[in-house]
């Protein structure tokens, strides 16, 4: 029964990633989705951890360690899940490393961008940095259930800017002195003041990378 349900679990992966690579390509209009649908793709909008079952979210994806979270909340106001006052909203916050004494060691912050897209008002990195000033100033997080979660001096940061690789974006890179991940599909940055591990990642590699720690498993189960 429990071989079932895992046999299960890794085919709705398997679907999930083909869902993602098609929401990537042009749609029967000529048009490229939202980053609002890859939103919902990775962790539905307007939702927190206590409101979704473990599979209902898709934080996979981006690394399987971002399952293993504490809380995390998507398109939320900074407000609504934290002390701060700033009504911006991140894509999707997560906290995770949390033990008895209820502060999040590890929080990782994701951004996405519309497929393709050339224009931006400004560095997604940037953005990222300002939700983290933020979520580091407010020191505590506010969970459903009343209770906080608190961010200490040491807590480390990781953020995610996920999108198409464009002439825009390989600028904001090398304007920062990023360097370059393997297979020339990320770019990667560590700002030793925010203690923030920072990665510019292509959609191309989240699908591609997905495929290759998968694939053993889906041949096994013949769906490969």
């Amino acid at each position: 029964f429990q071989k079932d349900n895992l046999a299960n679990y890794l085919c709705d992966r398997k679907r999930i990633i083909a869902l993602l690579e098609r929401k990537l390509e042009l749609n029967k209009d000529g048009k490229f989705a939202n980053e609002d649908v890859i939103h919902d793709i990775i962790f539905p909008r307007k939702a927190t951890t206590d409101q979704l079952c473990f599979e209902n979210h898709n934080l996979w994806l981006i690394d399987e360690c971002l399952t293993f979270h504490a809380f995390a909340a998507s398109d939320k106001p900074l407000n609504q899940t934290t002390t701060s006052l700033s009504d911006e909203r991140p894509d999707i916050i997560a906290f995770a490393e949390v033990d008895e004494d209820k502060v999040a060691r590890a929080v990782s912050i994701l951004e996405f961008k519309k497929p393709q897209r050339r224009y931006f008002d400004e560095d997604p990195t940037k953005q990222l940095y300002r939700y983290l000033r933020e979520i580091r100033g407010s020191k505590k997080v506010q969970l459903p259930n009343g209770r906080d979660l608190d961010v200490s001096e040491t807590t480390r940061y990781y953020c995610y800017a996920i999108c198409d690789f464009t002439p825009a974006i390989h600028e904001f890179a090398e304007n920062n002195n990023y360097a370059r991940l393997k297979g020339e599909l990320g770019y990667y940055s560590y700002n030793r003041n925010l203690n923030a591990h920072t990665e510019i990642l292509a959609f191309n590699k989240i699908v591609g990378d997905a495929k290759r720690r998968h694939k053993v498993f889906f041949e096994k189960l013949g769906i490969g």
